[in-house]
């Protein structure tokens, strides 16, 4: 990777100050760190998800059939998941 690419670490680190993500120590293993979308995030998603078929086809326009149902269930799976 070049240096202009942010790590994950950088990037969970902007996206938790902004109050997006947070971390919490795993019970299991306290060497690991579990990331998780706060409520912030989810509200976002909350409001984006009724148009994200529209954009996906505005935006997706170069992505293939299968590509653009691939998005949609990650969507979908990420909003389920807050």
């Amino acid at each position: 990777s070049n240096g202009d690419e942010p790590s994950t670490a950088r990037v969970v680190d902007k996206l938790e100050k902004k109050g997006f993500l947070k971390r919490v120590t795993d019970t299991e293993d306290k060497r690991v760190k579990l990331v998780f979308a706060t409520k912030k995030t989810k509200e976002i998603l909350d409001k984006l998800l009724p148009f994200a078929s529209e954009i996906n086809e505005e935006i997706g326009s170069c992505l293939s059939k299968s590509e653009k149902e691939d998005l949609m269930m990650l969507l979908k799976k990420v909003a389920s998941s807050i």
